[in-house]
């Protein structure tokens, strides 16, 4: 079994195309408020993982995959419950987390999380030759009034102390670990997944083409690269 988790501001059709060529059974959840699924009360890093527990799979015997907030979720689950595998794509496994709280900062927030939002992320997070279908796709969700005010809520809720343990906590697990990237990517950039493969002991592979968003700029090459690593490595 497959868990995809989806990062922010998407929703889990983000790992349609991925799934469609991929022979394994999966699961793609809507993460809470986003898609069809209702906010939590307090989002902040301990809710996320008590609904993980009470809604997915025991992940102990599954491949985790996570894109960017979606690749928090799985690494920090992974480092807690286990895992057969982990898959991280634009999504650092360290402090590097306690960014989108900076952004949070009164001053800060207005422009990143109220003018901005998701919106940055959707039009510059995608291949420019499936940005319009992309943002077609995914820009309802972003447009929701509350959504600014619950990312901001989220960001709150990375705890600082987990973010500086979770690459030592992961590496004690000794799961299979994968930093899938696009070598395009603007928001975290190869260098920050060279750093990320070096600091959990990771494979570090590239999807060539692909941004931030690089399971929808390449559904054919990621999921080739994830039936490469489950074959060589579990």
């Amino acid at each position: 079994m497959v868990i995809f988790l989806h990062g922010v501001p998407t929703d889990h059709r983000l790992w349609d195309g991925v799934r469609a060529n991929l022979s394994v059974p999966s699961s793609a959840p809507d993460l809470p408020g986003y898609g069809a699924a209702p906010p939590l009360a307090v989002p902040d890093l301990e809710a996320h993982i008590a609904w993980m527990d009470a809604t997915l799979p025991e992940p102990a015997g599954c491949h985790l995959v996570g894109q960017d907030f979606g690749g928090l979720l799985a690494a920090e689950w992974a480092a807690r419950r286990g895992a057969r595998s982990l898959t991280l794509t634009s999504s650092p496994a360290d402090v590097l987390w306690l960014w989108p709280r900076v952004a949070a900062l009164p001053g800060l927030r207005t422009l990143f999380y109220e003018r901005y939002g998701g919106r940055l992320y959707l039009r510059r997070g995608c291949a420019p030759g499936n940005r319009e279908d992309f943002v077609d796709r995914f820009l309802p969700g972003v447009e929701r009034p509350e959504l600014p005010l619950y990312m901001r809520h989220t960001a709150e809720g990375i705890s600082a102390r987990r973010m500086a343990s979770l690459p030592l906590r992961l590496r004690r697990r000794r799961i299979p670990t994968l930093c899938l990237w696009g070598d395009t990517d603007r928001f975290h950039p190869p260098v920050v997944a060279r750093w990320v493969a070096w600091e959990l002991g990771a494979e570090l592979a590239w999807v060539a083409g692909g941004r931030h968003y690089a399971p929808a700029d390449q559904p054919e090459r990621y999921a080739q690269a994830l039936e490469a690593f489950w074959a060589k490595s579990c």
